[in-house]
């Protein structure tokens, strides 16, 4: 029976490096990235409006909170409560970032958390950075066990039987949003603004996520021994919008907000606790605090 079960083993782990091994690519997703980078590319030759202008950063804060605080401290964390009203709500807002549905963001977060910088990590730069940062996401099998991960969660099972969080994460669902905001650009700001407000703010929001993602794992300072590469990374505050205390954040990995020193200021935190403090979110959890790391070195 013992060899029985070590002969079982042994396939499933051939099985799963033959599986890493081949390689199918994901054509729908390198068409999206390949149209959104080459029509980003349009902007030199447009002139920015002051309404093209607002109308990206407008939107690049709404996507951006829709990552880190929706799709990322709420629904994969679950680092605070609320309605289900302000739940849609922040799914919602994930959308417009174009980076997929929220079960399967969640999933896929989910596996990064569980297998990180190991063999299982869906975006560790630990072959290459560019892996990491946008490369693992053009292959299918990189993303199919976040898919298992997200079906086999419990929590997960019950935010898909949600009718309208369902429909947001299937099909045309998650694009739904995002095509609405770039309508809503063309109406108040016509051609600059789709072209700023909404490919070159999609452009930034995907790379602010993708950096923490790779960079986030290569350098900066690390005051936790995780098990992971993580990385505290001070100059990506401007775009990450307080996720860039990454290894805070894998550290304490429940925690809502991830500030543990004056100087890190941690923006979607700062969001999280201002809805406490209005009634809007519940249950807020906080770690208690550690040591204050050291300011980063000035160059």
């Amino acid at each position: 029976m013992m060899n029985e079960a070590k002969m079982t083993n042994d396939d499933g782990a051939a099985a799963e490096t033959a599986a890493e091994t081949t390689s199918t690519i994901d054509w729908p997703v390198v068409a999206i990235l390949a149209i959104v980078h080459g029509a980003s590319l349009s902007a030199f030759p447009v002139r920015p409006t002051a309404a093209a202008i607002g109308l990206m950063v407008v939107f690049y804060f709404l996507a951006g909170f829709g990552i880190t605080i929706g799709y990322h401290r709420f629904l994969s964390h679950r680092c605070f409560e609320c309605a289900r009203w302000l739940k849609c709500v922040w799914a919602t807002l994930g959308t417009l970032a174009l980076q997929g549905g929220p079960v399967f963001w969640v999933g896929l977060h989910r596996r990064h958390h569980q297998f990180g910088d190991r063999d299982g990590d869906p975006h560790s730069p630990r072959k290459s950075l560019l892996e990491g940062h946008v490369l693992w996401m053009t292959r299918v099998e990189t993303k199919g066990g976040a898919v298992l991960s997200a079906l086999t969660a419990r929590d997960l099972r019950e935010m898909g039987r949600d009718p309208y969080l369902k429909w947001l994460d299937r099909g045309v669902g998650p694009l739904v949003p995002w095509v609405l905001s770039v309508v809503v650009c063309y109406v108040v700001a016509g051609v600059p603004g789709v072209v700023w407000g909404g490919l070159v703010r999609t452009l930034l929001a995907w790379h602010g996520t993708w950096l923490v993602n790779s960079i986030g794992h290569r350098w900066g300072d690390r005051p936790h021994a995780t098990r992971d590469g993580s990385r505290n990374v001070w100059w990506l505050a401007p775009i990450a919008l307080g996720d860039q205390w990454h290894n805070n954040h894998h550290a304490n990995p429940r925690s809502a907000v991830l500030t543990e020193a004056w100087w890190q200021f941690d923006l979607s935190g700062a969001v999280i606790v201002a809805m406490e403090k209005l009634g809007l979110v519940r249950e807020v959890v906080r770690r208690a605090p550690r040591p204050a790391a050291a300011a980063p070195a000035q160059s």
